[in-house]
């Protein structure tokens, strides 16, 4: 069985009108974003789910997470 390789995610994220930017290796976006959620939390010095509640709602253009292309051009 080969191994799977985790996908790297580029995540910005405008907390009280400042851009926090983070790079994280993870299987799915989702996790990403859970990855991102708690380094952010640690900058703010919050509670993970203090800062969590900000962004759940998808209605709101406050973060932005891709994925970012391998040099071979794959995602």
């Amino acid at each position: 069985m080969g191994k799977i390789e985790k996908d790297l995610y580029h995540g910005f994220f405008n907390w009280a009108g400042e851009t926090y930017e983070f790079y994280k290796h993870a299987y799915s976006i989702d996790k990403a974003f859970a990855l991102m959620i708690t380094s952010l939390a640690k900058k703010v010095n919050l509670a993970r789910y203090a800062v969590l509640i900000r962004f759940i709602d998808d209605r709101a253009d406050n973060y932005r997470i891709q994925k970012e292309v391998k040099k071979d051009g794959s995602k």
